[in-house]
C-alpha cells in the first residue's frame, strides 16, 4: 500500500507542476469528472462567446456617426437613437445639452413603458441663456435700440426658451443598430462555428480521466468512476479520489487551452465584423419637437422630422435570406436545425469575405425632411413702452441628403480620413429671401493620434446663406475648420 501512496503523490506531484500553482480550474468534490469537465468547458465556451458579444457592442457604441444630414455630428453609434432635431444626443436624467447653455432632462419616466425596447426617448431641453431675437431687435427704435434689447434681456426668465421632443426609431428584423437587438442571431452564428470547427466536448479531459483510472483500477477499485462522484471515491479511498480530481482538473485545463482557439475561429469566420454590419443596418428615426419661447425670444415653433440612414455592407445583405433572418431570432440556439446553421453561416461568412472594403469604408448613404411651423402674432411690451411688436408667421420646409466615407493611404501608420457630403434645400414660406436656398457642405476629418481635426468647405446657391465660416473664398464658398475645439477622442482600453 505504501508503494501504491508514493506512487499516488508523485504522480499529484507531476499533475501539479504541469498544471500550475493557482490552477484556475477546480472541480467540485460532489460532482463528477464527467460533470467537472462539461460545466468547466460549458462556463469557458459561453464566457468567451459573453467576451466577443460584449467587444462588438462595444466597438459598434464607438462608431462614428460622422456629419448628419441634419447638421449634427453625434459622439457614436450609440446617440443616432436618441433626439435627431437641434439638440440632439442628449443622454441621461439631467445634464448639460450638446449647445452651450442647454441642460436636458430625461422624461421617459412620465410615460411607463414608453421605450421598453430603448428606441423611443421623450425630453425636455432648457435653455439658460435665453437671448432676444434677432428680428424683434431690428423692429425696435435705432437711437435706442441697444438699451432697449439689454432691458428685454434682462427680464427673461429661467424658461423663457425651452423645448419638449419625441424621438422615435423604428425597429424591426430589418432596422435598427442596437446589438442587443440582433443578440440571438450573434448567439445563432456562434453556435453555427462551434458546430462546424469547435473542438470535440471533453476529449482531452476524459483521455486523462481514463488515464488516472487505469492507475485506480490497479488498487482493486473498479466501477463507474467517470461518473462518480469525489466524495463517493474518497470514502473508498481518498488518495485515489484526490489523484482522479487532479487528473480531471488537469484535463479540463488543457480542453480549455483548446477552447482559446475558438475565438480565432470565431473571428475567421467573420464574426468579428458583426458589430461593423450592425453600424451599416437601414435607420429609420421619426421626431418632433415642440419650442415654447417667450414672444421677445421668437415665438412658439413646433417641428416633424423623419430620417433614414443606410450602409452598403450591412446585417440584412450578409443574411439576405429571410428564412435565416427569422430562424435565427431565438435565444434557443441548441434547438435551430443543423442545416440552417450551416446555411446561413455559409451566407454570412461569404458576405464578409466579398465585401472587407465596404465594412473598411464606413459608407454610408442618408436622407431627412424636416417641417418648421413658427407662430405668428402681434404683441406689446408695456413695460419698456413698446406697442406693435410682430413675429411673422412661417413655414419652413429641409430636405437633407448626405455621403460619408472613409478614405486610407497607402502608409501603415496613416490614419484613415472620413469625408462627408451634406446638401440641404430650405425652402420658407413668406421670406422670398429664403425660398429656394441650397447649402452644400464638404467635410474631412483627419485623425491625429487620439485627436480628430475637421476641415470643411461650404457652398451656398445665395451668398448670405453661407453662414458662420472661418475663411469666405467668394460670394458662395467659405471655409470650416476646427483647430481651437479639436476633438479628442477615447483611447482604446
Amino acid at each position: 500500500m505504501k508503494v501504491y501512496r508514493s506512487f499516488f503523490l508523485a504522480l499529484l506531484g507531476i499533475l501539479a507542476l504541469s498544471t500550475g500553482v493557482g490552477a484556475a480550474v477546480q472541480c467540485e468534490m460532489s460532482e463528477t469528472p464527467v460533470q467537472c469537465i462539461k460545466r468547466s468547458n460549458q462556463e469557458a465556451r459561453e464566457a468567451g462567446e459573453e467576451a466577443l458579444a460584449a467587444d462588438q457592442a462595444n466597438e459598434l457604441a464607438k462608431k462614428p456617426t460622422g456629419v448628419q444630414t441634419g447638421g449634427e455630428n453625434l459622439a457614436s453609434n450609440t446617440t443616432n437613437f436618441i433626439p435627431l432635431l437641434s439638440l440632439a444626443g442628449l443622454l441621461g436624467d439631467v445634464q448639460q445639452g450638446d449647445t452651450e447653455g442647454t441642460y436636458a432632462v430625461d422624461l421617459n419616466f412620465l410615460i411607463p413603458g414608453l421605450s421598453l425596447d430603448k428606441n423611443s426617448k421623450l425630453q425636455a431641453v432648457v435653455n439658460s441663456q435665453p437671448k432676444v431675437a434677432d428680428s424683434i431687435s431690428s423692429q425696435l427704435p435705432e437711437d435706442q435700440r441697444d438699451e432697449l434689447t439689454e432691458k428685454l434681456q434682462a427680464g427673461l426668465g429661467d424658461l423663457s426658451d425651452y423645448a419638449v421632443s419625441l424621438t422615435y426609431s423604428w425597429i424591426d428584423r430589418r432596422h435598427g443598430r442596437g446589438f442587443e437587438q440582433y443578440r440571438n442571431r450573434f448567439a445563432a452564428l456562434v453556435e453555427a462555428v462551434n458546430a462546424n470547427f469547435g473542438h470535440p466536448p471533453s476529449g482531452a479531459g476524459l483521455a486523462r480521466v481514463n488515464a488516472a483510472i487505469i492507475e485506480i483500477n490497479k488498487l482493486g477499485i473498479t466501477g463507474d468512476l467517470p461518473h462518480q462522484s469525489f466524495d463517493a471515491l474518497a470514502e473508498k479511498n481518498a488518495d485515489a479520489a484526490a489523484l482522479l480530481k487532479a487528473a480531471t482538473e488537469k484535463g479540463v485545463e488543457e480542453e480549455l487551452a483548446l477552447l482559446a482557439s475558438d475565438r480565432q475561429i470565431w473571428l475567421d469566420a467573420g464574426l468579428g465584423h458583426f458589430g461593423d454590419l450592425l453600424d451599416n443596418q437601414p435607420q429609420l428615426n421619426f421626431a418632433a419637437q415642440k419650442n415654447f419661447r417667450d414672444d421677445v425670444v421668437g415665438g412658439n415653433e413646433t417641428t416633424a422630422r423623419v430620417s433614414y440612414e443606410w450602409g452598403r455592407a450591412n446585417l440584412n445583405r450578409a443574411l439576405h435570406n429571410e428564412s435565416c433572418r427569422k430562424e435565427l431570432d431565438t435565444p434557443a440556439t441548441d434547438t435551430i436545425d443543423a442545416n440552417t446553421l450551416k446555411r446561413c453561416l455559409t451566407e454570412y461568412t461569404k458576405f464578409i469575405n466579398e465585401n472587407k472594403g465596404h465594412l473598411m469604408d464606413g459608407e454610408k448613404f442618408s436622407f431627412s425632411a424636416e417641417y418648421r411651423q413658427a407662430d405668428g402674432k402681434t404683441f406689446d411690451v408695456p413695460s419698456q413702452g413698446l406697442t406693435g411688436l410682430k413675429l411673422n408667421a412661417a413655414n419652413k420646409l429641409v430636405i437633407n441628403v448626405g455621403y460619408g466615407r472613409y478614405f486610407t493611404f497607402q502608409a501603415d501608420d496613416a490614419e484613415p480620413v472620413r469625408l462627408d457630403f451634406v446638401g440641404s434645400y430650405e425652402d420658407v414660406s413668406d421670406d422670398p429671401t429664403r425660398q429656394d436656398r441650397g447649402v452644400a457642405t464638404l467635410t474631412l476629418t483627419r485623425k491625429f493620434g487620439t485627436i480628430s481635426v475637421p476641415f470643411g468647405i461650404v457652398y451656398a446657391n445665395h451668398g448670405e446663406f453661407l453662414g458662420e465660416v472661418d475663411e469666405e473664398l467668394s460670394a458662395h464658398v467659405g471655409l470650416k475648420f476646427d483647430l481651437g475645439g479639436l476633438v479628442p477622442q477615447p483611447q482604446e482600453q
